[in-house]
């Protein structure tokens, strides 16, 4: 059909050829790549109508316009979310409707939203709507019961939306843990993921180096660890073009046996998986030199790792900022020929580039921002929403995860059985070396021994 050649996606008509069909009463089914929906007729000759003023070739015209109204992302922003919400929010959003022609619904204190955007121009002919919220979880509240109690706040609505099938995606600058728990209490997870992880781009030399996870969950078990690095690979293969994507295990040592429990029984675990293409330890120095394309991590590793990169930065941009304007006449007549250069230096580092990260393994498609964002970083992370709906990534996950959770489970029975194994010769050992110090130890010595232990217990 026409519509498959336009936009290559599946597209069913269950009541038979349209065109002979003028009723509104009558409804056609129509499936795309990002959104489920049922229209009447009359909204498809108004489509027509609005955008072309004419009817002819019908099958073609109509067909087209309708599929892209329905492929246009539409996106519930938490317009209250963020260190400077609502203002800085609702004009990244603004910008995003311009820039990447996706559909905002502002989520939030409708009366503020109004005033900022009153002070724009041409709003009027964006896709942008409000949705009005009463409340507002606040940064120091514990996110779970947050959410649960405070069912009208700009978070909690916004991800049911998505939930509902109104929105395709949720972005939040707001509190990380609110946007964690509403994603997971609401969209719930994807069948075959324990926890989610929020995968962050790092700029390297060679480009990014996706870290995860980067604050989603201070404790991780090894096979969650595993399924962030599967999630990690999809997307490093599908929206940075990475084929075959290298998968690392931070530690403190490229050696096998380096680290703690976790991550030894994570590389075993990692090292019996063929989902991905796991190449070994990664230590701190190799996530900006870019040796690989993915590393893994818990949630507390993660996001400590994560402010400290931000942070250096920051500071290596400002102290060639301080040190040229401290120099004299010739440094800055040397700084003002470097300018390109140093602006894109500036760039490549500049968090706002990037904007939001995507929370992976929840089953559906939230994008949470840093809690400073301005409105070119809110912007950023729109784009970000675009990419992941576009890549149809979570669809690939699923399949994904339920292709490869055999091979996973198997990985783990591999690693409990090393992990048995050594316990049990370290047990040995230990076990000889206590029988040794017990047979030298004299009797009178024990007792003194134990007696000391009895005093101090007592006083």
């Amino acid at each position: 059909m026409i519509f498959e050649k336009n936009i290559q996606k599946k597209i069913i008509f269950p009541r038979g050829d349209f065109l002979n069909r003028t009723s509104s009463e009558h409804y056609i089914y129509v499936e795309s790549g990002l959104e489920k929906k049922i229209c009447t007729l009359e909204k498809i000759f108004y489509l027509a109508f609005k955008f072309e003023n004419r009817y002819d070739n019908k099958d073609f015209l109509m067909g087209n316009l309708f599929v892209k109204e329905l492929t246009r992302l539409k996106i519930a922003v938490d317009a209250m979310g963020g260190d400077f919400a609502p203002k800085e929010v609702v004009l990244g959003a603004v910008q995003a409707a311009r820039i990447h022609d996706c559909e905002i619904v502002l989520v939030g204190d409708k009366p503020q939203i109004e005033e900022i955007l009153a002070a724009e121009e041409n709003v009027d002919s964006l896709k942008i709507s409000i949705r009005h919220t009463t409340e507002k979880i606040e940064m120091g509240e514990h996110p779970a019961d947050a959410v649960r109690t405070k069912k009208d706040s700009s978070i909690v609505v916004a991800t049911q939306m998505v939930k509902d099938g109104e929105c395709d995606c949720v972005f939040s600058a707001g509190s990380t843990g609110a946007a964690v728990a509403a994603a997971v209490l609401i969209l719930k997870r994807i069948k075959g993921i324990g926890r989610p992880s929020i995968a962050t781009p790092i700029p390297t030399i060679n480009g990014v180096t996706l870290l995860l996870d980067s604050g989603a969950n201070v404790d991780s078990k090894p096979e969650h660890l595993v399924e962030s690095g599967i999630m990690g690979s999809l997307y490093s293969q599908h929206v940075f073009g990475k084929e075959n994507p290298r998968v690392g295990l931070l530690n403190i040592g490229e050696e096998e046996t380096k680290g703690n429990e976790q991550a030894k029984e994570t590389y075993q675990l990692l090292k019996n998986t063929h989902a991905i293409n796991f190449v070994g330890n990664a230590e701190g120095r190799d996530i900006p030199s870019g040796n690989f394309d993915v590393v893994i991590c818990d949630g507390f590793v993660g996001n400590v790792v994560l402010k400290f990169a931000e942070g250096l930065a920051k500071m290596i941009l400002n102290l060639l900022k301080e040190t040229f304007e401290a120099s004299g006449l010739r440094a800055k007549l040397g700084a003002a020929l470097l300018m390109p250069t140093l602006k894109t230096i500036s760039e490549r580092l500049d968090a706002s580039e990037y904007g939001g990260a995507p929370l992976l393994g929840v089953d559906g498609c939230c994008i949470i921002g840093h809690g400073s964002s301005k409105a070119k970083s809110i912007c950023s992370a729109i784009g970000v929403a675009n990419d992941y709906v576009e890549k149809d990534l979570l669809n690939e996950i699923r399949n994904s995860i339920t292709e490869k959770s055999s091979e996973i489970k198997s990985s783990e029975i591999n690693s409990k059985k090393h992990c048995d194994k050594k316990s049990e010769n370290d047990c040995d050992k230990k076990s000889e070396h206590v029988n040794e110090e017990n047979s030298e130890s004299k009797p009178d010595e024990k007792l003194e021994s134990n007696h000391e232990k009895n005093s101090e217990i007592t006083s």
